[in-house]
């Protein structure tokens, strides 16, 4: 030090705590997502859409048409949209269900896949109508080409796949949306044991359901009985 009470050049001035440098607080464990599993399990249910589709639309398409070799009811079929539109519409609505439930219960799977089948049966009827030019028909033959191709037996089987597999796929998903919410809860509960000052326990409500009555909710139906 010199004489008039300076610090020396080479001496280092003493550490200021600046605000910032304090520690933050610990956050509260965040809910994790369940859409990306469920729009991952929504492409393979495509998948096997299109494959039970085939199978089963090239079947009937032999058995009304007995003259054909099985190669040739396969061909015929894979090159028909008989097969690309419901499986298209089959994906986007299985890929919306799956967004908008997110950690949904097994009971948003059972009413979604209803309006899921409906949507596909309804929306290939729809597409195929508008390839076949309906358009341009008059209303009577735009009328006459939806009732065949309603009563069209590959239509109605892809009505029936789309019910059955987000019933079953769905099933999956919202478990796994099950151990999500019971995971954070578990989380929260530890953090809350472990007394942080100045923390809140966030709501565990709204904040764990994209629908109303999600699995982490008492009473939701999360699965199939016991035993069935």
């Amino acid at each position: 030090m010199t004489d008039s009470g300076d610090a020396a050049p080479w001496e280092r001035p003493p550490a200021v705590d600046l605000p910032g440098d304090a520690p933050a607080a610990p956050r509260a464990p965040v809910l994790g997502s369940n859409r990306a599993l469920g729009a991952g399990i929504a492409l393979v249910g495509a998948v096997l859409f299109a494959v039970l589709l085939a199978s089963g639309g090239s079947l009937l398409i032999g058995l009304a048409r007995p003259g054909e070799s099985a190669r040739e009811w396969i061909d015929g079929y894979l090159a028909n949209p008989l097969l690309a539109v419901p499986t298209l519409i089959f994906l986007s609505g299985f890929l919306v269900l799956t967004a908008v439930a997110n950690r949904a219960g097994w009971w948003a799977y059972i009413v979604g896949g209803l309006v899921v089948a409906a949507v596909v049966y309804a929306g290939s009827i729809a597409v195929l109508l508008l390839l076949q030019g309906g358009l341009q028909m008059s209303l009577r033959g735009a009328v006459d080409a939806a009732l065949q191709l309603a009563v069209n037996p590959a239509l109605v089987l892809g009505g029936l796949l789309a019910r059955e597999l987000v019933l079953w796929l769905g099933l999956g998903i919202s478990r796994s949306g099950a151990r999500l919410v019971r995971r954070h809860r578990e989380a929260l509960d530890d953090f809350e044991r472990r007394g942080v000052p100045g923390a809140s326990r966030p709501e565990v409500g709204a904040a764990h359901e994209s629908v109303v009555g999600s699995s982490g909710r008492q009473g939701s139906f999360d699965g199939p009985p016991q035993g069935s």
